[in-house]
């Protein structure tokens, strides 16, 4: 029983953990380099418009009062709607579309959702040009319909291209680092286009960027197709066969996005849907409990970020830069901007040495001291508790999902060689594990982002200031302090796998093949005594 359970920990860090060098050696293969770069980038690239356009009322907090004429109190809780309105609708569409990711394919619902963004931007636009707060709203709920799908469609595929975990938090990192660049970028020029040209103008700009990220979101679906070089027909007949498509490529991970991201169902396509609902609701209930609980820091630790940057300019204007929004812009987009630039190289070094969730530890009590410091410290600079803020958005954000996708493999089992039939088997319930486990956490994560705004903005009303925010912000961190410790001990007891990077798993599996080359000999020479 030792050397099975030997023999399966071999296989598996053979099979999922690599070293740098083998990470630069699958970029390499021929055919592969070019487009998964490319993948990457456009991947990247489909969630600026969404992020720039996300904050921009945020940004604008205090112009969009004035413009729409309403009242201050009124408005911070107005506005805190506009974000939970966003946030509302994602409760339960992320993990739905984990479903339709299963029966149509990646490329069908991004084109769907990403055009969900546009129709939901340009109504908000027209609902400011018309001061209509309820058009308002009505864009920010399409919109929200949208963008939060179009990120579990941006994580499943660049979690089954680039699936090994020495690139994964890498890849995922960088995604998450060129997104919040759209948000560092709104905090920076949406004040400023609007003291030159005014409130519409900054408004419309962002539903312009909206347009440009669906564009790269058609080239990506395109690039995917352009790879395309035959079918696999599943079924035994012309009337129930499915064709899916295959890349040309080595790689299981790109193998596995190939038989995902188009699939044609030509008939029976409800029966499809249920069976593949079924087996999502399947998929959760085996989820491991330690996925539940990085469920519950991603609530917590983007509890203490999204809601504060939603009134971030008024507080910073209100405590340190008096009727100043471009400067309280500036100040607001530090932490997005040193994101920008860390998230990959936080990716790659969780990928190398792990640790992910002593940093996630880490993250929870950096984040609890700076809204301590900012809420009660006078006089003092709002900048290094923004940028210290900065630091633990980059390293969390690239922790927490690529934990996600550690924990939401399914349980392996070592394939017969002589046969396809259980690596195909391993295939599909990888595609659908990510989509129910993206789409899960998703939907958690927007949940909160309905209830949590909206308190926010009561406390602000009811205390008269900030002060009792950011004790409120605080608390969620310390929250997420104790969940950090008790994910620990969860991990440590199946193993430590969110512990590991490449460079570990490449210490065991040097250590493992030692010891079965040891055993192998030993063996030999017994039977020859």
């Amino acid at each position: 029983m030792e050397n099975a359970g030997k023999m399966l920990k071999s296989w598996v860090v053979r099979r999922y953990s690599v070293s740098f060098q083998d990470v630069l050696d699958n970029f390499a293969m021929e055919g592969d380099a070019t487009t998964k770069w490319q993948v990457l980038f456009l991947a990247c690239m489909i969630l600026v418009g969404t992020f720039y356009a996300f904050d921009a009322p945020a940004a604008l907090n205090i112009p969009l009062m004035e413009y729409l004429g309403i009242g201050y109190d009124e408005w911070q809780f107005k506005l805190n709607l506009l974000y939970s309105a966003y946030s509302l609708p994602n409760t339960i569409i992320p993990f739905i579309s984990g479903g339709y990711i299963a029966s149509y394919g990646v490329s069908t619902v991004l084109l769907t959702v990403s055009s969900l963004v546009i129709v939901g931007q340009v109504i908000f636009s027209f609902g400011l040009s018309l001061k209509s707060y309820p058009l308002l709203l009505l864009g920010r709920i399409i919109f929200g319909i949208g963008g939060e799908s179009v990120s579990v469609c941006q994580s499943c595929i660049v979690a089954l291209w680039f699936g090994s975990s020495s690139q994964i938090s890498f890849a995922l990192g960088l995604t998450v680092s060129i997104a919040r660049f759209g948000s560092a970028l709104n905090s920076i020029c949406s004040p400023r286009i609007e003291r030159a040209l005014g409130v519409q103008t900054a408004i419309w700009t962002a539903t312009i960027l909206c347009l440009l990220s669906f564009i790269c979101s058609i080239v990506l679906v395109w690039i995917t197709a352009k790879r395309e070089t035959g079918y696999v027909r599943i079924g035994g007949t012309d009337n129930d066969s499915v064709e899916r498509p295959l890349i040309r490529s080595r790689s299981p991970s790109v193998l596995l996005l190939s038989r995902s991201s188009s699939i044609s169902i030509r008939s029976g396509t409800s029966e499809s849907m249920i069976s593949d609902t079924q087996t999502i609701l399947t998929t959760v209930n085996s989820l491991r409990k330690e996925f539940w609980m990085i469920c519950l820091l991603c609530i917590l630790l983007y509890g203490t970020i999204i809601p504060f940057n939603n009134t971030a300019s008024d507080f910073l204007m209100e405590k340190w830069y008096h009727n100043d929004t471009v400067t309280a812009g500036n100040v607001m987009a530090i932490p997005e901007s040193i994101s920008t630039f860390m998230v990959p190289f936080s990716g790659y070094y969780i990928d190398a040495y792990g640790h992910k969730v002593l940093l996630l530890l880490a993250c929870s009590i950096l984040v609890t001291l700076v809204h301590l410091v900012l809420g009660l410290i006078e006089g003092s600079s709002p900048v290094l508790p923004m940028c210290v803020l900065g630091i633990s958005y980059s390293v969390y954000g690239a922790a927490i999902w690529g934990a996600i996708a550690d924990v939401s493999r399914p349980r392996l089992s070592e394939p017969d060689s002589g046969s396809g039939t259980d690596f195909t088997k391993l295939e599909e319930s990888a595609s659908k594990s990510l989509g129910a486990a993206y789409g899960l956490s998703t939907s958690l994560y927007n949940g909160s982002l309905v209830v949590l705004p909206l308190i926010a903005a009561e406390i602000r009303v009811q205390s008269g200031g900030f002060l009792w925010v950011e004790m409120f912000f605080a608390f969620l961190g310390f929250l997420g302090i104790l969940s950090s410790i008790l994910l620990y001990y969860m991990d440590n007891a199946n193993g430590g796998i969110l512990e590991e990077g490449s460079v570990v798993s490449s210490r065991i599996r040097r250590s493992d093949d030692t010891i079965d080359s040891e055993a192998s000999n030993s063996n030999a020479s017994t039977l020859y005594e």
